[in-house]
């Protein structure tokens, strides 16, 4: 009897020991950086012509919004938006403001819940979320660097004039609502590229050479021959 008991006991014992080790939790994979954490150019040349080969690919992007279903569409737009968290980034990149990091990451966010939450309530939410969120940005870096750019101002105004469609809308006519806005965006960074572009020095006159001043003198030294 006394041996069934001990028997008992170590079999309990056992287990347990075996339980622990099959409880101990891995540790966390660790993270890799993705693209849109990548560290941006320091040359403010080669960030602007990266904003502009980004803005070209969204525009790329747009062009196939609204999809014919609301699967393909959640999958296109989430791909949109990673892209304009790029753009946004070339655009604002000295932008130290809680405001807008708060507004990139919102994106983030709502980019995850596109992909993981395919039903038209989630994409109505997480969409608007997200777009209110790319206005927010963009008004932020316009109130830094633009605030004096009238272009900038009426594209952004009418960025704003899309808003209220995605309250009221549904279904496919809120595709088309979202669509609205994405475009608006894409045409409101574009008018960044250009405004940074215009501050840029371009097509400087070259000094003149030695060899060029001297031929005016040389010139002179023959009239007075």
């Amino acid at each position: 009897m006394r041996y069934h008991v001990l028997a008992g006991v170590a079999a309990i014992m056992l287990g347990a020991l075996v339980m622990g080790c099959t409880n101990t939790k891995p540790a966390p994979a660790e993270v890799q950086a993705g693209p849109l954490s990548a560290p941006l150019p320091a040359d403010v040349v080669t960030r602007v012509d990266d904003l502009r080969k980004q803005i070209d690919q969204l525009a790329s992007s747009v062009d196939h919004l609204p999809a014919n279903n609301e699967q393909t569409y959640r999958l296109q737009l989430s791909q949109g938006l990673e892209e304009v968290i790029q753009a946004l980034r070339l655009a604002g990149s000295d932008q130290n403001s809680g405001t807008f990091q708060s507004q990139v990451d919102a994106i983030t966010k709502a980019i995850g819940q596109l992909r993981t939450q395919p039903t038209d309530v989630t994409l109505r939410a997480h969409t608007t979320v997200a777009l209110r969120a790319v206005r927010n940005a963009l008004h932020d870096i316009y109130q830094k660097h633009f605030s004096d750019t009238a272009s900038i101002k009426g594209h952004l105004m009418g960025l704003d004039s899309t808003l209220p469609a995605l309250d009221s809308s549904q279904g496919a006519l809120y595709r088309v609502a979202a669509t609205d806005t994405f475009s608006m965006a894409v045409a409101t960074l574009r008018q960044f590229a250009d405004a940074y572009s215009a501050l840029q020095p371009h097509n400087q006159p070259a000094a003149p050479s030695a060899e060029t001043k001297s031929e005016p003198a040389a010139d002179q030294a023959d009239a007075n021959r």
